[in-house]
């Protein structure tokens, strides 16, 4: 993963994390590992399972935006508490 899959490596735009939504049942497509074994600070709800994924690696060292960095810690944190309204 990391800056290039975010594409942050070629100074466009590009993502730095991703929101899923997937069956609890569903597995990673290589390795055969259950998501929700992979991804175990996500929630279950409504039977989805919901998991956040940094996508810079934990680290953004294609860039110096300690903003981004912010911004990816405190999605981590809000997925891990989804609820249902």
């Amino acid at each position: 993963m990391g800056c290039a899959a975010a594409n942050l490596n070629s100074g466009k735009p590009g993502p730095v994390a991703a929101l899923w939504r997937v069956l609890p049942t569903d597995t990673d497509g290589v390795t055969g590992q259950l998501l929700t074994d992979k991804h175990p600070n996500g929630t279950a709800l409504d039977n989805y399972y919901y998991y956040y994924q940094d996508l810079t690696g934990g680290t953004l060292k294609c860039s110096s935006d300690t903003t981004v960095r912010s911004v990816s810690a405190s999605f981590d944190a809000a997925a891990a508490k989804i609820t249902k309204a």
